[in-house]
């Protein structure tokens, strides 16, 4: 019960606490301009910018580009990664659901800009010492000295292999807390007990139900129709997710980093609340055991979630494996490459995610955006090669270049990143 997991996306709901904490004190306000307390945040749109509100930050509608190989492979750092989404366009602001980590890096170091300590102190003193959480951290380099902390797994080739434990202290607020079964139990009872813990008030009751109340209304898919077809409602609420389920509104997350998985599902009305963590990227045998122990704590009849899910993966599978193979079935055979493959190296520049270089290496292409991310090309057709990423399980990318009028290749789109345009020589 003390063994370490990283916990990711269910880190949002604490940050949200942080702020709800502020807001309890008057500090800020959740419809506050985010301007007004840190203004070094900046967006492509001047309006967005200046319209940009906590509450904005929190529910998933700011409209920006959700980028996340921002965090995920660039090697930025947090103010790095928030200097950078003035790039980024928001064409659907407040118009509709859009999932966003980058905004709650943003409210994490909201936090820090009102309060005075960095998001990851104040949470240490104000959340995880109060709750009695004394094994989560926010902090990789922590991690790193503790005993007792879970690998995690990923399916490479068919087979279950060890990954390696990245730092990704850089997406703070939105997914970077590391914590246990049995701290992540008090993170859930402050919920069920209205944010009181022990006798002592961490959260006005007020702050939570706002926290537990829908912001933004949710499409339902497919999935979800199938699985919960008397479901009437899916929202996201502050940090929380929320959907109705047998006449109950179930507050729940999940979360994925690090090939770790975690779901935290509660029950406020019925003081019910599960956690459940695990550390291979391809399950989603988390949810399935959410729902089983809500179920059997409900007295409602069991159903073989298990099954429902597994279903579900080797659908998702399926389509997979499909789309590789449309991939195959689209190669132009008999094509060779319009350049000499030193004529493709060169340093080329994008204003989101920084420089990536292509060099010969033995006769091959090789493409180096960060330590992580080096990926040895191989030639697919025309201008277009296939790289195999160093990092293991970390699959396959397409890297196209693109000639301009002279036939000097001018810039390469990156499949996931974008369009590197290529950097003027030095004089």
């Amino acid at each position: 019960e003390n063994t370490l997991f990283a916990i990711a996306s269910t880190t949002k709901a604490m940050t949200v606490a942080a702020l709800g904490m502020l807001v309890d004190e008057k500090r800020l306000s959740w419809d506050d301009p985010v301007a007004r307390h840190m203004p070094t945040l900046q967006l492509q749109d001047p309006y967005v910018t200046r319209a940009l509100t906590v509450r904005d930050l929190l529910n998933h509608r700011s409209g920006l580009s959700r980028s996340d190989n921002l965090w995920i492979a660039a090697p930025f750092d947090r103010a790095e990664v928030l200097r950078r989404t003035r790039y980024l366009p928001a064409p659907n602001f407040r118009a509709e659901y859009g999932y966003n980590n980058l905004m709650y890096i943003a409210a994490g170091e909201l936090v820090g800009a009102v309060s005075g300590k960095s998001w990851d102190e104040f949470l240490e003193a104000r959340l995880f010492e109060p709750l009695g959480m004394t094994r989560t951290t926010s902090r990789s380099a922590v991690v790193d000295r503790r005993d007792n902390v879970s690998s995690s797994h990923s399916r490479v080739d068919g087979k279950v292999v060890v990954m390696a434990r990245r730092n990704y202290d850089n997406i703070g607020g939105a997914g970077a807390v590391y914590s246990s079964a049995r701290d992540m139990a008090h993170w859930v009872r402050l919920h069920l007990n209205g944010g009181t813990f022990e006798g002592k008030t961490l959260l006005k009751p007020a702050t939570l139900r706002e926290m537990h109340s829908p912001q933004t209304v949710m499409p339902v898919d497919s999935t979800s129709e199938r699985m919960f077809p008397t479901t009437h409602f899916r929202a996201y609420g502050l940090g929380w997710f929320l959907h109705d389920y047998h006449g109950h509104k179930v507050v729940h997350h999940s979360g994925s980093i690090n090939q770790t998985r975690t779901q935290v599902g509660m029950i406020p009305s019925e003081k019910i609340g599960v956690v459940v963590i695990a550390n291979l990227s391809s399950s989603n045998l988390q949810v399935a055991l959410m729902y089983r122990v809500l179920d059997a704590l409900m007295g409602v009849p069991p159903r073989d979630w298990s099954a429902e899910y597994l279903a579900n993966v080797r659908r998702a599978q399926e389509r997979s494996a499909q789309q590789g193979r449309g991939a195959e079935a689209t190669r132009i055979a008999g094509t060779r490459p319009a350049l000499a493959l030193k004529d493709y190296a060169g340093t080329y520049q994008h204003d989101v995610y920084g420089d990536v270089k292509l060099t010969v290496e033995n006769g091959r292409l090789v493409l180096n955006y960060a330590p992580d991310y080096i990926a040895d090309l191989e030639h697919w057709h025309h201008d277009t090669f296939r790289g195999t990423w160093r990092s293991t399980g970390f699959g396959r990318v397409f890297v196209t270049f693109n000639l301009d009028s002279r036939a000097r290749a001018a810039a390469v789109q990156v499949d996931g990143f974008g369009r590197f345009e290529r950097a003027a020589p030095s004089p």
